[in-house]
């Protein structure tokens, strides 16, 4: 039989809800209550007790409210808890248990909520509905799908709190939704990826014992033959005389070796099978009468002769062996049996099996379950080091915006104190774009889009890009060109190699404390040899293979430590990879490194001139356009409307795609839309193909906070002309409008 691997890898799932199909998700979800029901029993305990106990904090922060508060929680939250706790013994729980976990999760998010529209500007709260979000994707064991909803569900209730009840300023809804949401999303990737893990774990343990079932049953079959074919030689030798001639056909028609030999080691029968492998493996023909030891290999002669004396000792025993074939390794089992004659042994006989099918399914099944253990390995690794990430820049976030309500701080603490809430949510954004770029890569669903490429302005943008950032920490940064401007357009994938040369030049300034970065390329035969050099602190000669894995940084020493979730360069690696290239790194410590890698060069591109690749900053204030913002987030919806209401005569908002297109219908001079991609009713793609139908003219920009490869061709296929990710950089839609509205 042959084992397919595979077979075993394969997981046929729902890729949005993770379910499996039917028979199979009702075992799993059996097995992952049977799992979960201690967890979610001391889970619910503890919620209970810490919503309990934070009832003290309220005498000491609200005490004005702290009589309301105390009836949400003792009279809604903790007695559903104490209720489902109290159900989870009861028999019929395994069919209610996830409905009532997600009412948990929602009426916890909600108790919450209501406690912080009492005073909306004091966070001190808010830090409650984070925990809500933290027990309710990866505490209480409510699955992905649910939990999702749950927590989406609890935003639009403190939403609607807070805007409808108590009108909330718009910044407090804007700070508060950017962690909320935050907070839910990365909630949302980490739970998806758990239960993920959890159920293709499920599935490699059901597939491996299927495949344990069937190598069993290999197993005694083979044993069945074995014992069979004993039987028959037994019986064979028994009837030696009188049926000789009908003992070597059934001899000669077995598969399996046979050979038998005297007390001086010649052969006294041999079958075909025996002789014609033995001729394959050594190159010797035995015949009967042959000395099996002489017709060894010598290097074989001290392990098989000691076996035969055994035999001829009256000694009655099984090996498995490997033997050296032009074809490969064979694995053989031999049955060594004493011929004994008159109560004493006069030779032995030798039954041998090839079971090298039986060993390489064992092999594969073990290395199978090797991989599942990393599998297993990895996915702690990625959570314990994802956890850190995140954590260090909400703490910044948090932390920051805590002080922010302190009284009497200077405009000057106050600037201070945004910039690094600022960059703290732009490295959060980083680590969410390299963990969506890292899992497409591994799912096979990163594409590559092959244009012509000028290699000298791509350069020249990044240093444009660095410049001022090296120049902060006294670093000199040097851009070397070799190739005339007629010579440097290569076909590649731009959007790829900006981010290729970005890690390494962004890991380059962050590893090097003082002296000079430089980077540029050179002309190595049919390839570009691209080269970022630093006098950093340089990578110890036995890490320097490893840089490249997923969270692999140089050291974990003090001197090392760095902030970034360690993927920069694995992902840097799979996009030269996908481009038909080579990376590698040339070291010493303290004293710097070079990075280098290429992509293949040809000389039959056209020469051609492309446009400079800078942002440009100004743009014309007396554009007059009329306006269609069509976005389902008032927020959005918010700062769209301030960015561009300096260049607009009139701004019209919608807030799903069906409203969208009526409004296009009856203005028919809207000179621009600005297009959510996901709304309700009709999302944004579907809304910009019928506005298509009947204006062709009207610019359309695609806005979307997915920012997922492969978006822009979907929005510009769909009839937009542009498209633009979340969060929006004022100077970038500029650039965009003005691209399009040249006055």
């Amino acid at each position: 039989m042959d084992f397919d691997k595979n077979r075993i890898e394969r997981m046929n799932y729902n890729k949005f809800t993770l379910s499996f199909p039917k028979e199979k998700e009702i075992l799993y979800r059996k097995k992952y209550f049977k799992d979960s029901i201690l967890q979610l029993r001391i889970a619910l305990l503890l919620l209970a007790t810490i919503y309990g106990l934070f009832g003290f904090l309220d005498f000491q922060i609200f005490p004005d409210y702290a009589n309301i508060f105390l009836k949400i929680r003792f009279l809604v939250v903790i007695p559903f808890i104490s209720f489902v706790l109290l159900f989870s013994f009861s028999k019929f729980f395994q069919k209610y248990w996830q409905t009532l976990l997600f009412s948990s999760f929602i009426i916890g998010g909600t108790g919450i909520s209501v406690m912080t529209m009492f005073e909306p500007e004091n966070y001190s709260y808010y830090a409650g509905l984070m925990l809500v979000f933290s027990a309710g994707y990866f505490f209480i064991k409510l699955r992905f799908f649910y939990a999702s909803i749950a927590g989406w569900i609890t935003l639009i209730i403190f939403n609607i709190l807070a805007i409808f009840i108590i009108k909330a300023p718009i910044i407090v809804l804007i700070t508060n939704n950017f962690f909320f949401i935050s907070a839910n999303v990365i909630g949302m990737f980490a739970s998806y990826n758990i239960e993920f893990q959890k159920r293709n774990n499920f599935h490699l343990n059901q597939k491996l014992d299927d495949e344990k079932l069937i190598i069993e049953k290999l197993n005694k079959n083979l044993e069945k033959k074995v014992t069979e074919r004993t039987q028959e030689l037994t019986l064979a030798k028994e009837k030696t005389e009188a049926i000789n001639s009908n003992i070597t056909a059934i001899i000669e028609g077995t598969t399996n070796s046979i050979w038998a030999f005297d007390n001086d080691y010649n052969i006294l029968y041999i079958n075909h099978v025996f002789q014609q492998e033995f001729y394959n493996s050594f190159n010797v023909l035995l015949t009967q009468g042959s000395n099996l030891v002489k017709g060894l290999p010598e290097d074989l002669r001290p392990i098989w002769k000691p076996r035969y004396d055994r035999v001829l000792n009256n000694e009655q025993f099984s090996i498995e062996d490997i033997v050296n074939s032009p074809n490969g390794k064979i694995y053989i089992h031999i049955d060594f049996n004493p011929i004994i004659k008159n109560g004493k042994v006069i030779g032995g006989s030798c039954f041998g099996s090839n079971i090298t099918e039986r060993k390489i399914i064992e092999k594969e099944l073990l290395n199978a379950k090797e991989n599942a253990e990393k599998s297993d390995k990895l996915k702690s690794a990625f959570l314990a080091n994802m956890s850190h990430e995140i954590r260090t820049p909400m703490n910044g976030i948090l932390g920051f915006s805590s002080l922010l309500q302190e009284p009497h701080l200077s405009g000057e603490k106050q600037q201070k104190y945004l910039e690094i809430i600022e960059k703290s949510g732009n490295r959060m954004l980083n680590i969410i774009n390299d963990i969506i770029d890292i899992s497409k890569i591994e799912s096979g669903l990163m594409q590559v889009s092959i244009k012509k490429v000028n290699i000298n302005e791509q350069l020249e943008y990044i240093y444009s890009f660095f410049k001022h950032e090296a120049e902060n920490k006294g670093l000199q940064l040097t851009l070397l060109k070799t190739l005339p401007d007629e010579d440097v357009i290569i076909k590649s994938d731009p959007d790829k190699l900006s981010a290729i040369l970005s890690n390494l030049v962004k890991n380059a300034i962050k590893y090097t404390s003082k002296g000079f970065i430089e980077f540029g390329y050179h002309k190595k035969q049919n390839n570009i040899e691209f080269f970022v050099k630093d006098t950093g602190i340089g990578i110890p000669n036995d890490k320097q293979n490893v840089i490249f894995e997923r969270f692999i940084q140089a050291d974990i020493a003090d001197k090392m430590a760095r902030q970034g979730a360690g993927l920069g360069l694995s992902i840097s690696k799979a996009f030269i990879k996908m481009l038909n290239g080579e990376i590698w790194v040339e070291s010493d410590e303290n004293k710097g490194s070079t990075f280098y890698f290429t992509l293949p060069y040809s000389n039959n591109i056209l020469k051609q001139t492309t446009a400079n690749n800078i942002v440009q900053s100004n743009y014309n204030k007396n554009l007059n356009l009329k306006i269609l913002i069509a976005e389902d987030d008032e927020a959005s919806t918010s700062l769209l409307s301030i960015l561009v209401e300096e260049i607009s005569s009139k701004i019209i908002t919608a807030f799903d795609g069906a409203q969208a297109v009526e409004i296009c219908k009856k203005n028919p001079d809207i000179d621009l839309i600005l297009m959510d991609i996901q709304m309700p009713n009709l999302d944004g793609l579907a809304a910009t193909k019928q506005i298509r139908l009947f204006n062709k003219n009207v610019i359309i920009i695609a806005q979307t906070a997915y920012g997922l490869s492969g978006d822009e061709k979907t929005t510009i296929e769909a009839g937009c002309n542009d498209y633009i990710s979340k969060p929006i950089d004022k100077n970038n839609l500029f650039a965009l409008i003005t691209k399009y509205f040249k006055k």
